[in-house]
């Protein structure tokens, strides 16, 4: 039996959302920073993808602690704050889940327009 690839998140994800990722993968949720630091020093050499908030990023010196990084996804349009340069540097892909927000935004705007 092969190991499921070993996916750290640390995008706020609903808990629906994580089970389905526990079904296929090896999960390091990581809600904090402190969290996040603990997860990279103790699963760094397993981790193989990252699914991180755009806005909260994700940096070069956390990228040189997870050798065997191979995909940055991040929740939302942007990523602003994920080194990208880095990432395509190390041979990472980065992406991100565009319209993955929209019925949250959209809900958002019809209540300030009301």
């Amino acid at each position: 039996m092969s190991v499921p690839p070993t996916v750290l998140v640390t995008a706020p994800v609903p808990a629906a959302s994580l089970e389905k990722l526990r079904a296929t993968f090896t999960v390091h949720y990581a809600k904090s920073n402190d969290e996040r630091a603990r997860a990279i020093a103790e699963h760094g050499t397993a981790i193989r993808a990252v699914l991180a908030s755009g806005s909260r990023g994700f940096t070069a010196a956390e990228m040189d602690r997870l050798p065997n990084l191979g995909l940055i996804s991040a929740l939302g349009a942007g990523y602003d704050q994920i080194e990208t340069d880095a990432a395509i540097a190390r041979g990472i892909q980065v992406t991100h889940a565009v319209g993955t927000n929209n019925n949250t935004v959209a809900r958002s705007e019809e209540h300030t327009s009301e």
